[in-house]
């Protein structure tokens, strides 16, 4: 086991050595943390995010790569710090960071491309900057990918441009943008809700008409095309992460959503789709040259309402019988051969109604949305845990051209060795965080404790919905009934969180 403390300082510019202006370091005891070792409670001292995995469980083959020149477009926020440490352990030959500036990861690369690894009006400049470092520096890269949901689409853009192994642009285009991957849904013939769009232009007019026409059961499309009962999901159309995503359950809500979004962005695009009630899950997906080469199914708790942030869940599905998760693998299959993504590691999000579920019926299961890589916050970590398959080393091989071992995934995605189960820590209101303390001791000690993340800091203003960090945990297979709670409740106890609400 290892407990990592990070330095949030830009200015540390020697890897591996703390910066002399901050008390901040990595470290692999106890004693680091400025604490003498008996002491069993500790609290975190400003500045500190805290992440503590357990090898024992993390523990995976990695594959010998260091003949390998990989460039990660954009590094994404600390909340990845764990797959990134992960993804530095293949011990690529060169292993380059695209990114307008230097983060909190810049001691994990080997170089640094300053350029914009987001907004693709400036993607000229960025494939002008590739071409000049790797004429500059001799070689050309082997592999072109990221794990930032902010960089897809630069990240499949390069990667196409030097035919490197990607999910194609225009497809990577319409499934990032929410609108246009439910016309694509529909188009395929993919099972959709009820949707239209709203312009940021016609927001206003929009909103007046609604106003002076409301309805008290359903709303109308701006062409009065489309009417959709309530309740409604409206979301920003562009959005990543739960950016402006709210569920309105009568007209006021969806009025006041409506004026919401004026505020929120002049800018701001739409789009209204019928809710569909059911189970949500989550389902990870490697697919090589438009095969699936490995897939996995877990459960969500149920998300916190209207803005739907998520609050932990439990991986591999317990909720699902093994036959179900079959018959929604087949459906997910011939959704993915019709909408050709070629390479790509996916984080598929989903709702299905499990006394449903059967080969005949159409309707069991409703996307919500394809993220096109690798999942967020706890996803990497259950996946490990619970399946031995590490994401994002076979989303590098993937990117490599590396042909997966399909049988060894195959034989794993059917025969999971643990069973895993999060819980995540949000904001409930605006708030300061006076301290957080930590029993460490008990925490090293307990062989279920899969991976604690905390990336919020003592002093830290907190708003509502604020997204603190999370731990995992696990249990044997066999014991799930009466021990996977048990374990989860155990973990929290070692944790204490104080605020100040004033």
């Amino acid at each position: 086991m290892f407990f990592d403390k990070v330095c949030l300082n830009d200015r540390c510019d020697e890897k591996n050595q703390p910066c002399t202006d901050c008390k901040i370091i990595a470290s692999s005891c106890f004693n680091n943390f400025g604490r003498k070792k008996s002491l069993n409670t500790i609290s975190l001292e400003k500045q500190t995010v805290f992440f503590h995995q357990n090898q024992k469980i993390l523990e995976a083959e990695t594959q010998d790569l260091s003949d390998k020149n990989v460039l990660l477009v954009g590094c994404g926020s600390i909340k990845r710090y764990s797959v990134l440490k992960s993804l530095k352990c293949l011990n690529f030959k060169k292993f380059v960071c695209l990114s307008n500036e230097k983060t909190w990861a810049f001691t994990f690369f080997d170089d640094w491309i300053k350029a914009d690894s987001e907004n693709l009006e400036n993607i000229e400049q960025t494939l002008k900057s590739i071409l000049e470092y790797e004429k500059e520096n001799g070689f050309k890269f082997d592999a072109i990918f990221t794990y930032d949901d902010y960089s897809i689409l630069v990240s499949s853009y390069l990667a196409n441009y030097f035919s490197l192994p990607s999910i194609p642009f225009e497809l990577a285009q319409k499934i990032k943008n929410k609108f246009e991957f439910r016309k694509l849904c529909k188009k395929k013939g993919i099972t959709h809700p009820k949707f239209f769009f709203i312009h940021s232009s016609k927001m206003k007019q929009y909103a007046d008409y609604i106003s002076a026409n409301s309805y008290d059961d359903f709303v109308k499309s701006p062409d009065q095309t489309e009417i959709i009962s309530f309740p409604v999901m409206v979301k920003n159309s562009y959005g990543s992460g739960k950016d402006f995503i709210y569920k309105c359950n009568n007209f006021k809500e969806y009025l006041d959503c409506i004026h919401s979004s004026m505020n929120y962005s002049d800018n701001l695009d739409l789009v209204i789709e019928e809710f569909y009630d059911g189970h949500e899950i989550d389902i990870e997906i490697l697919i090589q040259d438009n095969i699936i080469k490995f897939m996995a199914i877990s459960d969500n708790f149920p998300a916190q309402e209207p803005s739907f942030y998520e609050k932990g869940g439990v991986c591999p599905s317990i909720k699902l019988t093994q036959d179900q998760k079959i018959i929604i693998q087949k459906r997910l299959g011939m959704w993915l051969a019709k909408l050709n993504f070629q390479n790509a590691c996916l984080h598929f999000e989903a709702r299905c109604k499990p006394e449903l579920i059967s080969e005949e019926k159409d309707h069991f299961l409703m996307p919500i949305e394809i993220n096109q890589r690798l999942g967020g916050a706890e996803t990497w970590s259950m996946i490990q845990s619970s399946f031995n398959v590490n994401l994002i080393h076979e989303s590098a091989k993937i990117a490599l051209g590396i042909q997966l071992n399909e049988k060894e995934l195959l034989e794993k995605s059917l025969n999971p060795r643990l069973t895993s189960i999060s819980h995540d820590f949000h904001s409930e209101s605006k708030c300061l965080i006076k301290n957080i303390s930590l029993q460490l001791e008990d925490i090293q000690n307990d062989e279920n404790i899969v991976e604690i993340s905390l990336f919020k800091c003592v002093d830290d203003q907190l708003y509502k919905k604020d997204y603190i960090g999370w731990v995992t945990v696990k249990c044997d297979i066999d014991s799930i009934d009466s021990r996977l709670n048990i374990n989860l409740e155990k973990t929290l106890n070692f944790l204490l969180f104080e605020f100040d609400f004033n």
